[in-house]
């Protein structure tokens, strides 16, 4: 059954990739307005979310700011450089809002 595993951590790449790439994509594309904006993290609040990930969601923070997931500090979902245990299999969104909408 070894490829089994091996098609299991294809997947778990192909996922954590892509979730990486959409979130590089939303941050270049919010950069590119010009606009003076907060990020906001966005966790999928489903019952199969990390701990660390449910604390961060809702954080804002200017746009070159970092979240604290956990005790890593952390630029938007899938950023280069965290742990793989912040970033595998991640489904957390970064959303760019007007700094009059942010609350904390």
């Amino acid at each position: 059954k070894e490829w089994r595993k091996k098609r299991w951590r294809a997947e778990l790449i192909a996922r954590t990739e892509i979730n990486t790439a959409a979130n590089q994509g939303a941050e270049i594309g919010a950069k590119a307005t010009g606009l003076e904006l907060n990020k906001m993290w966005v966790t999928a609040l489903d019952g199969r979310e990390r701990p660390s990930h449910r604390f961060a969601d809702g954080q804002v923070r200017p746009m070159n700011g970092t979240f604290l997931v956990g005790n890593t500090p952390m630029s938007k979902p899938g950023a280069a450089g965290a742990p793989a245990e912040e970033v595998c299999n991640c489904r957390c969104a970064v959303a760019y809002i007007s700094p009059r909408l942010s609350l904390n």
